[in-house]
């Protein structure tokens, strides 16, 4: 290597001519600019690519062309426990069909838990808005008025422990399966089951008897 020449360099020609004097110099930008990212490449002249996006932090979406909800989960990307908790209904919207959102294992389970309706007495109206099956303890003689907020194709059970020599009576809307009315237990600790289902509008199938 040459002596080293004296500072300052004043200009750019001086420059130029001090590093063409120097080979050594020379090869070694060379070499360093060699190694650079063109800017007109747009990273097409990476070495390598797969090592970069790694570096970059870049996952397997990097190289998706498109991104769907198939995409995304058949890549484990998206799981339970990071949604978000007001994307997945609750067992209250459920029942009450109020919200427009992804269903979990727990919230099915936990609609359909039995509601119990405490004792009751004289006319009772079930919201189905409130639960999808029900239990309750007569404290008197009951009839089952037309209820509330039953859905389309919903079907339903009732489980009804009886408080004494009371009777079962239905709504207009209650409509029997094989038109005889079911045959109930009316005695103090006895209890009675009816299972039904909404099947058209103003029409409620049902069939029950003693447990």
């Amino acid at each position: 290597m040459s002596a080293p020449r004296p500072l300052p360099l004043d200009t750019l020609g001086e420059i130029a001519n001090a590093i063409e004097d120097d080979r050594e110099v020379l090869d070694v930008l060379d070499a360093a600019i060699g190694t650079k990212v063109s800017k007109a490449s747009n990273l097409s002249d990476l070495d390598n690519v797969a090592t970069a996006r790694t570096n970059l932090g870049l996952g397997a979406l990097a190289v998706k062309g498109v991104v769907d909800a198939t995409t995304l989960i058949a890549d484990g990307i998206v799981t339970y426990a990071k949604l978000a908790a007001g994307a997945v209904a609750t067992a209250a919207e459920l029942c009450a069909n109020t919200a427009s959102k992804l269903l979990s294992v727990s919230s099915l389970w936990s609609a359909a838990s039995v509601v119990d309706l405490g004792n009751v007495s004289g006319t009772v109206t079930i919201d189905f808005a409130t639960g999808l099956n029900f239990k309750m303890t007569t404290t008197g003689s009951i009839t089952l008025a037309n209820p509330t907020n039953l859905k389309s194709g919903q079907a339903f059970g009732l489980k009804i422990a009886m408080g004494g020599a009371h009777t079962i009576a239905v709504g207009s809307e209650w409509r029997v399966i094989g038109g005889t009315a079911p045959t109930y237990n009316n005695t103090n600790g006895t209890n009675n089951y009816i299972s039904g289902q909404r099947c058209d509008a103003g029409i409620i199938a049902y069939a029950g008897g003693k447990l």
